[in-house]
């Protein structure tokens, strides 16, 4: 239990302290990483690994297309939410 807040509570602050144009990231051509693939072959077939699974693209295949996602998300924030995320001091008030 202990593990898993402190775990939830390092993706929480990582998820803050990058801003939105961080988190665009264009899609890799291998999505399987060298390391991941020798550890798949070597694994015994009821043995269990754990796997970070990073979603880049979000359904948007370009930087553009994420930044128009944003102000479409943005425009349709109200008034009092804009606000309270404009306290926080963060170069953008929208992010995925």
């Amino acid at each position: 239990m202990r593990k898993a807040m402190i775990i939830s509570f390092i993706l929480i602050i990582t998820a803050l302290l990058l801003n939105a144009s961080e988190l665009y990231k264009p899609p890799l051509e291998n999505k399987i990483g060298r390391r991941l693939s020798r550890s798949l072959e070597r694994i015994k077939v009821n043995e269990e690994i754990n796997i970070w699974v990073f979603f880049t693209d979000k359904g948007m295949l370009s930087e553009e297309a994420y930044k128009e996602c944003l102000s479409v998300i943005e425009n349709r924030m109200s008034e009092r939410r804009r606000k309270r995320r404009q306290k926080t001091g963060r170069a953008q008030i929208v992010d995925f």
